[in-house]
């Protein structure tokens, strides 16, 4: 976005004369006097006569090149309004990401708080066809129904705890930054 701005500048300014200034300055020493006699030795090393000059140069832009530079920073601000639609696009996907992540282990936590009860409901309903068996009073499929019903709980109650890490993992990702699940990990004592 810097990038496409930084042209839209150069090319609003592409068509403003310049102004340069320019500047020299010279000497020289060549051992000669005024009458033409050379002094000779080392009289001609020094810098004895001075010179400068100074000037000013400006410099117009082609006049007949304004429909091409005109075109050309209208591309260059419709490439800046691109950028920048791209740079919303992405922060409107980040932030939706992390309000998906937020719901999901929101969801997540709440299934994962009741599927204990079910399971401890479930235990204790296989005991009781199992006590029934013993004593009697039910069949075999009630037991093997019990403890379907049992095997199911384990089930779900396993999957909601797998959710809640999947759910973690989700936000942690979409804010970009994974240390806080490592930690929890680390500190839940999952290797």
């Amino acid at each position: 976005m810097d990038l496409a701005r930084a042209r839209e500048t150069v090319l609003t300014k592409t068509d403003r004369p310049r102004l340069y200034l320019q500047s020299s300055v010279s000497a020289r020493g060549s051992g000669a006097n005024a009458g033409g006699v050379f002094a000779g030795g080392v009289d001609g090393l020094g810098l004895e006569r001075a010179n400068w000059a100074a000037g000013v140069h400006v410099v117009f832009p082609n006049l007949f090149d304004f429909s091409t530079l005109r075109s050309r920073s209208a591309a260059a601000g419709a490439l800046r309004r691109a950028e920048s639609a791209r740079y919303d696009e992405a922060v409107l996907t980040v932030t939706s990401q992390q309000r998906a992540a937020d719901a999901m282990l929101d969801a997540a936590r709440a299934v994962a708080q009741n599927t204990p009860i079910q399971l401890t409901a479930a235990q204790q309903s296989e005991a009781q066809a199992r006590a029934r068996y013993d004593a009697g009073l039910a069949g075999i499929v009630e037991v093997a129904e019990a403890q379907n019903l049992l095997a199911d709980a384990e089930y779900q109650d396993a999957a909601a705890r797998m959710d809640v890490w999947r759910a973690l993992l989700a936000k942690a990702v979409a804010q970009g930054n994974l240390d806080s699940l490592v930690d929890l990990l680390r500190a839940s004592g999952v290797q």
